[in-house]
């Protein structure tokens, strides 16, 4: 879906920075309006918050177990709010992988 994504946005003349290897926890730059990521992360990684705009928008399902929660966090000028917006089970990227202990 990326690709067409991107393809649709670069058409309406929307910028698009399209990130797919290398390390995907950092983010080069900076005030970005919107942040999609198309796959579950565990928790969403402070670079990518740090990376939104006053009133920028990140939409990443957080997922540590077989479901995970759509998540919608929303940037102010000094803080950041978090809603979850619905269910939903995409992979879990790569190096994004729960780590999970040791339980009876």
């Amino acid at each position: 879906a990326a690709p067409y994504a991107a393809a649709i946005l670069d058409f309406l003349e929307v910028a698009v920075e399209r990130l797919d290897e290398g390390d995907l926890k950092s983010v080069p730059g900076a005030n970005y309006d919107l942040i999609v990521v198309e796959g579950a992360v565990t928790r969403a990684p402070e670079a990518w918050l740090k990376a939104l705009a006053p009133g920028g928008r990140l939409a990443v399902v957080e997922r540590d177990g077989p479901v995970g929660k759509a998540a919608l966090y929303v940037r102010a000028d000094d803080e950041i709010g978090r809603r979850t917006v619905f269910d939903a089970t995409p992979p879990v990227l790569a190096g994004f992988e729960p780590e999970h202990g040791f339980a009876f």
